[in-house]
């Protein structure tokens, strides 16, 4: 996963068992240094450049829940998700999910988009699907899976099911996948420039 990271910054992963040079001291107190490397983007100092707000024609920040039972991935994906604006929660399970779609549906502040792991303990991700289908209709679900060949029959499990994510996904494939939420979530109003 943290080679994933990784490459999606474009740094790189070197590990060093022992010293510096490779070896060992004799007592065995030396142990792996890992060197994560990050390139830099023009100066290393110097103005900072003004942030400038994103344009609202072209994002839609989204009220998205995270659910895995692994949790280095939920942090790695509500991370990504923070960092291009959108509202993020974690459930590390599906009956704590259920339960955070129920009462958000409730409150009238349903979410946008569930993110879920498909294979988990007590209630999984397909299933989630179709509670999440009648707890919070108006809710869609990305589903994540670990297997490397999936071939699922997206229509099979939910109508609520928009897209399925490889674990670990990708920013990419995951803003791919929540321009479809907002697209359907949001009128598009027409631009008159």
């Amino acid at each position: 996963m943290v080679q994933q990271v990784m490459e999606r910054h474009s740094g790189s992963i070197e590990i060093i068992t022992g010293d510096e040079n490779g070896n060992s001291s004799p007592d065995g107190q030396k142990g792996t240094t890992v060197r994560l490397s990050f390139p830099v983007e023009g100066p290393l100092r110097g103005p900072t450049p003004k942030a400038t707000a994103p344009d609202p024609s072209e994002f839609t920040a989204l009220k998205v829940l995270v659910v895995d039972d692994e949790p280095m991935l939920r942090m790695v994906v509500e991370e990504m998700l923070n960092s291009e604006g959108h509202s993020t929660s974690v459930a590390s399970g599906g009956p704590e999910a259920a339960e955070m779609v129920s009462a958000a549906h409730k409150a009238s502040e349903a979410f946008d988009v569930v993110i879920s792991d498909i294979e988990m303990p007590v209630l999984n991700g397909r299933m989630l699907a179709e509670i999440i289908e009648t707890q919070s209709p108006d809710t869609e679900v990305i589903l994540m899976t670990g297997w490397v060949d999936t071939r699922l029959d997206l229509d099979t499990i939910s109508t609520r099911v928009v897209g399925l994510l490889k674990k670990p996904p990708r920013l990419a494939d995951i803003t791919a996948l929540l321009s479809v939420v907002a697209r359907n979530s949001v009128p598009v109003i027409p631009n008159d420039k």
